[in-house]
């Protein structure tokens, strides 16, 4: 069930043009086709939201099971 908030941001985003363009405009993406170079790059920006969460280490030694 909707909150009455997310009732009245739907409600707001039907009947804003511009809104309206944006979510049409996503959903022709969304459908279309993807290339291997335009999936890496979305890759890339999302990791970047989301940032590291641990640095990278480099592993030392050589008796290490994987």
């Amino acid at each position: 069930m909707l909150s009455d908030q997310d009732r009245e941001d739907i409600l707001a985003d039907a009947h804003d043009p511009k809104r309206r363009r944006s979510f049409a405009d996503s959903r022709r993406r969304a459908i279309a086709p993807m290339t291997w170079a335009e999936y890496f790059i979305f890759l890339r920006t999302t990791q970047n939201l989301f940032g590291l969460t641990s640095k990278p280490h480099k592993i030392i030694g050589e008796n290490f099971k994987l």
